[in-house]
């Protein structure tokens, strides 16, 4: 039995007896605004395994009522500041410039495509592959990939541009 199998057949809610050399792996993810705190409660229990038990164990530890607390003691805990979201840029496409220099039949690799239309080359050579750009797969001797000619992109980009 694979450990893919046994995390989907245990359950968390069955009672595990204590056994010597009891261990579990957790992976989870946290955002970017919560790193810092992660980073500081490792600096301060000494990693971030010891941070994470910490903090469950704290859970478990009565909280203790802010109206009941000293005047005159400061609030230690770090505050989570929000950062304003910036906004992805989406590329903007390269305009060709057809030019007398320029050969249209020319075959241009899917990275140099996807370039001149600001798109990822995984979706240059996805449109290649379904016909929706012409061109092929160009394999040994030169093995160079996905390949379309200079002239199909720039009909496909006047096409994009309305």
């Amino acid at each position: 039995m694979n450990a893919r199998t046994r995390a989907i057949t245990i359950s968390m809610h069955t009672n595990v007896p204590a056994q010597k050399g009891f261990k579990r792996q957790v992976v989870f993810r946290i955002s970017a605004e919560e790193w810092p705190l992660l980073e500081a409660a490792a600096r301060k229990h000494g990693s971030i395994q010891a941070a994470v038990i910490a903090g469950i164990r704290g859970l478990d530890s009565p909280q203790p009522d802010p109206d009941m607390a000293a005047p005159n003691k400061r609030e230690t805990k770090p505050k989570l500041q929000k950062l304003p979201r910036q906004p992805t840029a989406k590329p903007t496409p390269t305009p060709l410039v057809e030019t007398v220099a320029v050969d249209l039949d020319e075959e241009i690799r899917a990275r140099e495509a996807a370039k001149l239309l600001g798109l990822k080359t995984d979706t240059v050579s996805g449109y290649i592959r379904s016909g929706r750009l012409p061109g092929r797969y160009d394999a040994a001797p030169t093995w160079r990939g996905w390949v379309t000619p200079r002239g199909a992109v720039s009909n496909y980009q006047r096409t994009r541009q309305g």
